[in-house]
């Protein structure tokens, strides 16, 4: 934990050095729960233990001269009554500064987030709820630090090109691969019209996993992309870039794969539509290799009166990036697929009662076999007073993986919150 709290107070002291016309907005919270879990193993046969939460916040916002800076963090302090796990501590944090140098000119950005992912990067983006140990999720902090020039040539074209910084951590040793990489990059911007914009760009990158000089993930890649956004109605857009990457790993061995970044957003009246494709690389801490990951998403969000709802679809397919063991062989390791549908809503029963809830399954098929994951919760939570609020939630998951016994979690939780 030495590096989130080094950056931390990094983010906080930076936000100072400019306090002409400073505008601060500083909120902090804290909550405080029980809740009884009937299966916090997660295993067939899993023990029954009660949980007291509490749950620190704290929200800032920056702006003073030259600088400006955000900062989001919440924990979650846990205490097992009857000792089934050791107590545990999760956080997560949200952090930026920006400081114009050379005004509109040089720019220093500064980046930090600290968050759970799963051990297994085949499987997306974390479920809530899925935050724990147990779940099979691990702690990762990305730091990023990058000087950059911001250059116009004419009054429609914009050209952002200076070094990236960034590095990744673990909060336990064995749970990844920590790596450090360097990259020079620059991207162009040009308005063709007010609706039309074209981009292109080119990054150089040299990564080094820290632990283990002349490791099989150490690797250069050379990336070139081209593609543009058009705004073709009020809030609707479309936007696209794609172009190869060349990757050389350093004990032998190179590929060449796409890569592609693709979205739509279509806006009809209380509406939100949403599509997206993306195909990029990605780090996987199980087996400390990369991941050649494509993942495509649809969305509808409706809004009513008093209530939203939702419907998400994700199709993803991961396999380990051709030769990324260095050794000039395919791995072989196959393909894992998987799908996840998911239905969320809210309704305002009254001004001060909100109930909501949600519906996910996910379906896996990896190379060992195929694994159903059920997700459900509902809540109530109710504002006593203007910064005081209660809740009530259920969850329940449930797991059927090939070759064990299939299992079922419940949850109930009880919450107060105060902000302040």
């Amino acid at each position: 934990m030495k590096y989130f709290f080094r950056l931390l107070v990094a983010v906080m002291l930076s936000l100072p050095l400019c306090a002409q016309a400073a505008e601060i907005d500083l909120k902090a919270g804290i909550g405080a729960g029980g809740e009884y879990n009937d299966n916090v193993d997660e295993r067939a046969g899993g023990r029954g233990d009660f949980i007291t939460h509490v749950k620190p916040t704290l929200g800032a916002t920056y702006e003073g001269g030259r600088v400006t800076g955000s900062l989001l963090y919440s924990g979650d302090y846990q205490y097992y009554k009857d000792g089934t796990y050791e107590d545990d501590y999760n956080h997560k944090l949200a952090a930026k500064v920006l400081v114009n140098a050379v005004e509109d000119f040089f720019y220093i950005s500064l980046t930090d987030t600290y968050s759970s992912v799963y051990s297994d990067a085949r499987r997306g983006e974390v479920i809530e709820g899925d935050e724990t140990s147990s779940s099979g999720t691990v702690d990762k902090n990305v730091a990023t630090l990058s000087p950059y020039f911001v250059l116009n040539p004419d009054e429609r074209t914009q050209i952002n090109t200076g070094y990236r910084l960034r590095d990744v951590r673990y909060a336990q040793k064995d749970d990844g691969t920590n790596k450090i990489s360097h990259e020079l990059f620059a991207d162009a911007n040009r308005e063709i019209s007010e609706r039309l914009s074209g981009l292109a760009g080119y990054s150089f990158t040299v990564e080094n996993a820290e632990e283990d000089e002349g490791s099989s993930d150490d690797l250069t890649r050379h990336r070139v992309y081209v593609g543009g956004t058009y705004d073709y109605a009020e809030d609707s857009r479309i936007s696209l870039r794609f172009g190869p990457s060349f990757n050389e790993y350093d004990k032998g061995g190179s590929a060449v794969e796409m890569y592609y970044e693709a979205s739509l957003v279509h806006t009809f009246g209380s509406v939100v539509g949403t599509l997206g494709f993306v195909q990029d690389y990605q780090d996987d801490p199980d087996s400390g290799e990369l991941l050649l990951t494509s993942t495509y998403s649809a969305g509808l969000t409706k809004i009513f009166d008093r209530a939203t709802l939702s419907l998400n679809m994700q199709y993803r397919e991961s396999e380990e990036a051709e030769d990324s063991a260095g050794d000039g062989q395919d791995s072989g390791s196959g393909t894992t697929r998987s799908w996840r549908p998911s239905l969320r809503g809210t309704y305002e029963l009254s001004p001060r009662a909100t109930l909501g809830g949600g519906l996910t399954y996910e379906s896996e098929d990896a190379p060992d076999g195929v694994t159903d994951r059920w997700y459900c919760d509902a809540s109530l939570s109710y504002a006593m007073q203007e910064n005081v609020t209660a809740s009530l939630t259920y969850r329940y998951k449930s797991v059927d993986e090939a070759g064990e016994n299939p299992w079922a979690a419940n949850r109930i939780m009880a919450e107060v919150g105060v902000t302040f």
